[in-house]
């Protein structure tokens, strides 16, 4: 951990859109190598992916002042390559139907419960996905035809003051 703040892309790299988080922070991580306008903006910003799922996410966060998670959803009747941006908290607790299966709100409430120093802040860009089901390391032309779409959202929120200290949910674009 080098930084406050951690961009954590979420994902299944052979599962099709169920990787775009993975594909946007590797994304990221190439624009801050090219060029030094993004280098300034995610300065202080962690890049990582995050393939697994459960409890491990309390430890992938843990240490952190403000989180960013880029995933993939799928919802009913949402139209895949849409993007949505919200607070974690904002989610509501949605049992798994598994009790060895602990999903990312579960988790952060278990973490806290237990004393981890987690983040003040989570918020989540999602990328309603066409297909998350198909063995495939390339995302869906819907999917990816949005991708662009969502990396600048991220940045000009970024420039905006999201996870900026004393920033706020009602700071930022939605």
């Amino acid at each position: 951990m080098s930084g406050e703040t951690l961009i954590l892309g979420i994902g299944n790299p052979i599962l099709t859109d169920d990787a775009v988080g993975l594909y946007a922070v590797r994304e990221l991580e190439k624009l801050r190598n090219q060029s030094e306008c993004v280098q300034d903006l995610l300065s202080g910003i962690d890049l990582k992916e995050f393939v697994e799922g459960g409890i491990s996410f309390i430890d992938a966060i843990a240490g952190y002042r403000c989180v960013i998670l880029i995933d993939a959803i799928q919802t009913e009747g949402g139209m895949p390559g849409d993007i949505s941006f919200f607070c974690l908290d904002q989610l509501g607790a949605r049992p798994t139907g598994n009790p060895h299966s602990v999903n990312a709100r579960t988790a952060l409430e278990l973490g806290r419960y237990c004393g981890y120093a987690l983040p003040e802040h989570i918020y989540v860009y999602s990328v309603e996905a066409a297909d998350c089901h198909t063995f495939s390391m390339t995302l869906s032309p819907v999917v990816r035809n949005s991708f662009p779409v969502l990396i600048r959202k991220i940045l000009a929120d970024l420039n905006t003051g999201l996870c900026a200290v004393g920033a706020g949910l009602a700071q930022v674009s939605g």
